[in-house]
């Protein structure tokens, strides 16, 4: 999404921050067995900026994150989502940010994950190399690329799965 569609997707700039809804956690966040093949696109999906990760750092995936370029519209991601499933899955991101936007509240969504991972190994506290890590540099990340594209943001919500 250039900086134009995303200005366009999040009403462009506004006197009001975009409220930012960071989903994070294991498979079930991430989509286990959410078939991409299967996903039923809804025209409202245009209108919700959403931005996503699979971290690296983990047995199941191992080597570099598999990421969104950038803030993308809500749909399916490309990678893997644990072993034996498509090449595209997703997740409870979806039915969250359409019911809010069906509600008349924009949201940008941010989905930092990786199946087969713990809170005390692998996602730990802030500074201890693991995931939180990763999850916050790419919180950052997001929030610099809204603010570049005119539209400043604001965490409004954080939920792990």
């Amino acid at each position: 999404m250039n900086e134009r569609d995303l200005s366009r997707a999040t009403g462009g700039p506004a006197d009001e921050p975009l409220p930012l809804v960071i989903l994070a956690g294991q498979s079930n966040a991430q989509g286990w067995m959410g078939d991409g093949r299967l996903f039923e696109k809804d025209p409202i999906d245009a209108k919700i900026p959403f931005r996503w990760v699979i971290c690296g750092r983990n047995p199941m995936l191992p080597g570099e994150s598999q990421k969104s370029r950038g803030w993308e519209t809500l749909g399916p991601q490309i990678g893997i989502c644990g072993h034996g499933n498509p090449a595209s899955h997703f997740g409870p991101e979806i039915s969250m940010a359409r019911k809010l936007a069906k509600a008349g509240k924009q949201v940008a969504v941010l989905k930092v994950t990786i199946g087969a991972s713990s809170l005390y190994g692998d996602w730990r506290l802030p500074d201890q190399e693991g995931l939180t890590d990763d999850l916050l540099a790419e919180a950052r990340a997001a929030l610099a690329d809204l603010n570049q594209a005119g539209r400043q943001a604001k965490i409004c919500g954080f939920i792990w799965i």
